[in-house]
């Protein structure tokens, strides 16, 4: 088992969250003024220097002991980096009148900002970043409060900076189109385009500073300690029941989960014997080698963990004796019944993040070994899988090298020079 950490609510506070949005926000909004101060190559070397420094500061967040969200100050480093060879490109092909560029340049950088945040948008927890967290701390139903704090305000940062930023562009490039032509004043010129967007960041930090001060964010987001939280002190087992092709789940909260969940007290090695003895007494009789350790995390600070097993049975009658002595009724769903439940989004979000989990490290398996070297040579072609493989498979599904893989391999466009950005710029995997 992967000795994750999934964090906790005493890990972020509203001024974090502010600092890394402000880090972000002001790194971009002070590029303007290295655009009027500065001759373009040093321009250049400041914005790209800027850049790397935020791409560092993401890398020694990823390795501290308290990790907080850093999805802003990403963006932003994206942004720069971005921007920076726009503006190379830009000198390069106007050596002869570097001066008159600059305003060029400080119309393009909200264009640039805006698409890069439309982009981290549009991908969500999809993005590198996100994927690379979840990994090692956990999905978010696993991770507590702290999990929903941050997904919440990231929905409600992204946008707000999306806002800024067309706030940006419609003062610059309507300044720019609608009366720098008819009004020439270089000093005002130097107001609008250098130091205004400077003033625009600087006003909304401050109305986000307030923000957070009237927030109390932890009491607003208790609402999130449900009962799919898992209690301090606690270790989780959850436990999917396999029989063939099919996998059983019952109704609950008009969502489907598994029902057989139970804690125990923590510890840190995985509970098979603990899984083994509670499904016994749930089914009756469970054969030796039919539970499975799939994969968990881990929260030390806490004293919590999830862990998540598989039950392989042989024959549904054992589920029916269940279903009557405990008076529930339940599903059997096939790998097609399950994509289209969760792509109506019926699952719970644990159900969710397992499925996701064992439908990507097993389609990644029959493409690639775990390094990396294809078993299929037809590009593009996606193996299918039956679920009844996964009893007789050897994968160790707790292994995040599979879900790496799945995003980072050799047939992705510039595979070895993403994998060292990555790697050794970004910090990530």
């Amino acid at each position: 088992m992967n000795n994750k950490k999934c964090n906790n609510v005493s890990s972020c506070s509203p001024f974090i969250i502010w600092r890394n949005y402000a880090l972000g926000a002001v790194s971009v909004s002070v590029v303007p003024l290295f655009i009027m101060l500065l001759p373009a190559g040093w321009c250049h070397f400041i914005t790209l220097l800027v850049s790397l420094l935020l791409f560092s500061f993401v890398r020694f967040n990823r390795k501290s002991k308290v990790e907080t969200c850093m999805l802003i100050p990403y963006s932003a480093a994206r942004s720069l980096l971005i921007i920076t060879i726009c503006f190379v490109v830009i000198d390069f092909f106007n050596a002869d009148r570097l001066v008159e560029v600059k305003p060029l340049k400080a119309m393009l950088l909200p264009v640039v900002v805006l698409i890069v945040l439309l982009v981290m948008k549009y991908k969500g927890l999809k993005n590198v970043l996100c994927i690379d967290c979840l990994l090692r701390n956990g999905y978010v139903c696993e991770r507590k409060a702290l999990g929903h704090i941050y997904e919440r305000e990231n929905r409600y940062l992204v946008p707000r900076q999306i806002k800024v930023a067309i706030v940006g562009i419609i003062v610059v490039w309507g300044y720019e189109i609608f009366v720098s032509n008819s009004f020439y004043d270089s000093s005002f010129d130097d107001f609008i385009f250098y130091f205004l967007p400077l003033i625009i960041v600087t006003m909304d930090l401050l109305m986000l500073r307030f923000r957070y001060f009237l927030i109390r964010v932890y009491r607003r987001y208790d609402k999130f300690e449900t009962r799919q939280e898992v209690p301090v002190g606690k270790k989780r087992l959850r436990i999917t029941v396999v029989c063939g092709d099919t996998v059983y789940y019952v109704m609950q909260n008009e969502m489907y989960e598994t029902p057989f969940i139970v804690d125990s007290e923590f510890e840190e090695k995985i509970s098979v014997g603990f899984a083994k003895s509670y499904m016994a007494e749930r089914l009756g009789f469970v054969n030796v080698g039919s539970i499975r350790f799939c994969y968990g995390s881990l929260d030390f600070e806490q004293k919590r963990s999830v862990e998540h097993y598989f039950c392989f049975i042989e024959d549904k009658s054992m589920i029916l004796k269940y279903e009557e002595k405990f008076a529930v009724k339940g599903e059997w769903m096939t790998k097609e019944e399950l994509v289209r439940n969760h792509n109506k989004e019926m699952f719970t979000p644990f159900v969710t993040a397992e499925l996701s989990r064992i439908f990507r490290i097993m389609t990644t398996s029959k493409i690639y070994d775990i390094d990396g070297h294809r078993r299929i040579e037809i590009k593009g072609y996606i193996p299918n899988f039956s679920i009844s493989e996964i009893k007789n498979s050897s994968l160790d599904f707790s292994d995040n090298r599979w879900v790496y893989l799945s995003k980072f391999n050799r047939d992705v466009s510039f595979a070895k020079l993403r994998l060292f950005w990555y790697k050794y710029i970004e910090g990530l995997g």
